[in-house]
């Protein structure tokens, strides 16, 4: 429904002064899409793929009451929309979507009974971008604004209490980011509540947007430096199903022993007791992955991805499986997957 972007994130390609700030189609574009889906699925499921579902309204002067008041309209035009399928549709309609918060908050603000009609128009999951675990980390990631840990978690009690599942982005990585500040974003994604946490690994998408974008100095590889990528390897789904309720299996105990080298935060019963009975409900950690790829580790990407893995792919690596294994091996993460497979995901 929209291109481009009216933030200006310091990590992102689709920041205001890359895309060009935010194009969005108009209300009957979307009706008439929304209404040929209707004809093609009896049981409609959406994900709205923007990267910011409503009009980006907490970015605009305080004093441009014309864009206030346009995309108010749009968005209530919207949900109007969302609420007719969903009466016509009942239980075989749901949707999902992205917002960035401070966008959220000013809905919440200026459009009445905004968090109920979402509820009621089919809202099952929304998602927030969150990026890092540090309050001041975060408000210069998004170089602007952004809301503290305190109002996102509070933000998504709220959600959970009318029952809309949320999703949090996270970064791990970048130039000034260490273990113990990365340790920051995976205990702040564990106590915030979200139902769901992916931990992006970082790249230097916006310098190799614009390097790309230059002509290349002959003798010169910097392209080659911003374009090459490898994917991190997830074999953990494997080494649990090795282990098969084996506490002092080998390559278990290696794995556990690289990502909580202290072993003081990950139990190998209880993590196995935990796989288990989400495996038994459809859980594999390679489903649930996302952003896997990192700058390459050969020459001459290599010289770009040490600036942004605490200069040590292993300690680097070991970190990401650290989050996503403390996040999801908890057991009352159970029951919330339970829930999200009752509600389509």
């Amino acid at each position: 429904m929209s291109r481009g972007c009216d933030w200006n994130c310091s990590f992102c390609t689709e920041r205001r002064d890359q895309s060009g700030g935010e194009r969005r189609r108009d209300l009957h574009s979307v009706e008439m899409e929304l209404k040929e889906l209707m004809l093609r699925h009896e049981d409609l499921r959406i994900q709205f793929i923007d990267d910011n579902l409503l009009p980006q309204i907490g970015v605009l002067d305080a004093a441009d009451r014309v864009g206030h008041a346009t995309a108010l309209s749009w968005a209530d035009g919207f949900l109007s929309m969302l609420l007719e399928i969903k009466r016509d549709r009942e239980e075989k309609f749901g949707w999902r979507g992205i917002f960035r918060v401070e966008d959220f908050f000013a809905y919440e603000r200026d459009l009445p009974n905004f968090l109920d009609n979402l509820q009621a128009s089919g809202c099952r999951m929304l998602a927030f971008g969150i990026e890092h675990g540090n309050d001041v980390k975060r408000r210069k990631m998004k170089a602007g604004p952004s809301a503290s840990n305190a109002k996102f978690q509070e933000l998504f009690a709220r959600l959970r209490s009318i029952g809309i599942h949320s999703k949090a982005y996270f970064i791990l990585g970048g130039q000034k980011e260490t273990t113990e500040t990365a340790e920051e974003t995976i205990r702040f994604a564990i106590d915030s509540g979200v139902s769901l946490a992916y931990f992006a690994l970082y790249k230097e998408f916006v310098p190799a947007l614009r390097t790309l974008q230059r002509a290349q100095i002959d003798g010169s590889n910097i392209h080659s430096s911003y374009s090459h990528y490898d994917q991190l390897k997830i074999n953990w789904d494997t080494i649990m199903d090795t282990a098969d309720g084996n506490v002092d299996d080998h390559a278990l105990s290696a794995f556990i022993g690289r990502i909580d080298p202290n072993r003081d935060q990950i139990d190998p019963k209880a993590l196995l007791t935990c796989y288990d009975q989400l495996a038994q409900i459809g859980f594999r950690f390679a489903d649930l992955v996302k952003y896997s790829d990192h700058h390459s580790t050969e020459s001459p990407a290599s010289s770009i991805l040490n600036k942004v893995n605490f200069s040590n792919q292993d300690a680097y690596e070991a970190k990401v499986a650290a989050a996503y294994v403390r996040f999801y091996m908890r057991p009352e993460f159970i029951a919330t997957y339970r829930s999200l497979l009752a509600s389509g995901y």
